[in-house]
């Protein structure tokens, strides 16, 4: 008696798992990426490969899952290879406030090695890469003008965001703050769809009431008024902005106190 059609076509599947799984078994071991990926990084990209491959001799790189806590100690400065992960701050009374998201290229830790007496919450967002260069390695590269120029910029950069956030924390509505939050991240990690510019939204709501330091209820609140009046539209994880223009100009628009 012949085969079924419907076992015939699982035989041929599982015969072409077996090939592939035959393939992958005879498959050379995969090269590592050169340098852990760090010369595709701005920040490290001008160094020769000898320095680069001194500072990768010994390679340090931590893998994390989204939403795993980063581990963070006074023995290394860290670097973002791959992912995003976010910096953030808790009160005394266990509210949090996002002081930084950073993303591949990004540095933190204590770039000296002294201990400052701070501590942050330190969170992976997505698939993220960080390599852990020690404090010795860093001092020897900062030895050189250029790299520590571009350490300088991107220090600066980021004490420039801290201030912006700052002030708008200060001077700001909520609604003014998590428009700009939205432009802000559109900006970073936006991609033109078909109805506007999507957001990939690697942070929740709570995340994103932490980054402009309101209520996840609050949020919530408003992106329904602004879901309603067509400004944003939640696509499962996504968040487009329908027209970036059209929300941009509601900032110039006073706030409704009705």
């Amino acid at each position: 008696m012949g085969w079924h059609p419907i076992w015939r076509g699982t035989r041929s599947l599982v015969d072409a798992l077996d090939r592939r799984a035959e393939a992958r078994r005879d498959r050379p071991a995969r090269e590592p990426v050169p340098y852990w990926g760090l010369e595709r990084l701005d920040l490290f990209a001008a160094l020769p490969h000898a320095d680069l491959e001194a500072l990768c001799a010994s390679p340090r790189v931590q893998r994390y899952q989204p939403r795993d806590p980063v581990i963070v100690d006074d023995d290394a400065v860290r670097v973002v290879v791959a992912g995003a992960i976010k910096l953030a701050r808790v009160g005394f009374s266990g509210r949090k406030l996002i002081v930084a998201l950073l993303a591949a290229g990004d540095v933190f830790g204590r770039i000296t090695g002294a201990d400052a007496g701070d501590s942050y919450v330190v969170e992976a967002l997505e698939e993220t890469e960080v390599l852990a260069v020690p404090h010795q390695a860093f001092e020897e590269l900062l030895e050189r003008r250029e790299f520590a120029y571009r350490i300088v910029q991107h220090l600066e950069e980021r004490q420039r965001e801290l201030v912006r956030r700052v002030e708008s924390l200060a001077f700001k509505d909520v609604r003014t703050r998590l428009i700009e939050a939205l432009l802000a991240l559109a900006g970073e990690q936006g991609e033109p769809c078909q109805h506007g510019m999507a957001v990939d939204v690697r942070i929740n709501q709570q995340d994103l009431a932490d980054l402009i330091g309101a209520s996840r209820q609050m949020v919530n609140r408003l992106l329904g008024e602004l879901s309603r009046k067509l400004y944003v539209r939640r696509m499962g994880k996504v968040l487009c902005i329908l027209n970036r223009r059209r929300l941009e100009r509601l900032l110039d628009e006073p706030v409704s106190t009705g």
